[in-house]
């Protein structure tokens, strides 16, 4: 049977699990509680354990005192939180832990005109990292699309660094021939910067296209994608679509595959994030 120690670390875990998500280093976070002080370390994708914070348990689960790990004494440090209390909700003392530990955490929002150079950028590096570098005419095909008048353009980002692309626009009939389904939302176009790909970066697109598809009032989310491309349909199957079992040519051979999802989703995470 479970201790009480036990109980509470594995209910805190997963109650942060959805905050600690948005930072992708964090391939998984652990929760020791002792004492009444619960520990929260990080492990990163780089195999790392980082310490992160410790919280006292005040036996108001909104409310917990903040301790910060500091590299430079391998100690926890009582800390004022950014609200300027020294304690707070778990979630706070998270991101104010993970924010100096690691920095800003990524965010997927609506393109500015000067992040469509960067996104073109980004699809340009990742098509040539798969061995297919595309030609100019691609690239000026590619950049118009962006700018059309129905382009719902994302970006996710780190600050002011973009690291992924995506572009959703009206689905149409006849396989995007015919007239205009109202209800469909056809994801054209997702590409993360090599560096970043295993590191959710895509996911946090998806959710971002997910978020704007329900506010435009979609019913349904469709994808297609290469039958060769393992990654890519791994990453649709996490964020829930699954393939209609229908299957196209491009003219150049290669088959690709039909994915679908309803535009609202509950995505399901756990303490494992990767």
């Amino acid at each position: 049977m479970a201790t009480q120690n036990t109980v509470k670390a594995q209910a805190l875990r997963q109650r942060l699990a959805e905050r600690a998500w948005r930072w992708p280093p964090i391939t998984e976070l652990t929760v020791r509680y002792r004492a009444g002080f619960a520990y929260l370390d990080a492990l990163l994708d780089n195999g790392d354990e980082l310490p992160l914070c410790r919280l006292r348990d005040t036996g108001d689960p909104d409310r917990w005192g903040f301790a910060l790990y500091t590299d430079n004494t391998g100690r926890y440090e009582n800390t004022i939180l950014p609200t300027g209390h020294p304690a707070g909700t778990p979630e706070e003392a998270l991101d104010w832990s993970c924010g100096l530990h690691l920095g800003a955490p990524v965010t997927a929002r609506l393109a500015r005109g000067e992040d469509l150079v960067a996104a073109v950028d980004i699809w340009r590096q990742a098509n040539t990292a798969r061995g297919r570098p595309p030609t100019e005419q691609r690239i000026d095909r590619v950049r118009d699309k962006l700018a059309e008048p129905d382009a719902l353009v994302l970006v996710a980002s780190v600050g002011d660094e973009v690291l992924g692309m995506a572009l959703a626009e009206p689905g149409r009939d006849h396989d995007g021939h015919g007239a205009r389904l109202e209800e469909l939302c056809h994801i054209s176009m997702l590409f993360v910067h090599p560096d970043h790909w295993g590191r959710r970066v895509g996911l946090f697109l998806l959710e971002g296209i997910s978020g704007h598809a329900n506010k435009q009032r979609y019913a349904h989310l469709q994808v297609w994608t290469g039958e060769s491309n393992d990654r890519a349909q791994h990453l649709y199957r996490r964020a829930g679509f699954t393939p209609s079992g229908r299957t196209l040519l491009l003219d150049s051979g290669e088959p690709v595959l039909h994915f679908v999802r309803p535009a609202s989703y509950p995505r399901k995470i756990n303490a494992v994030l990767h």
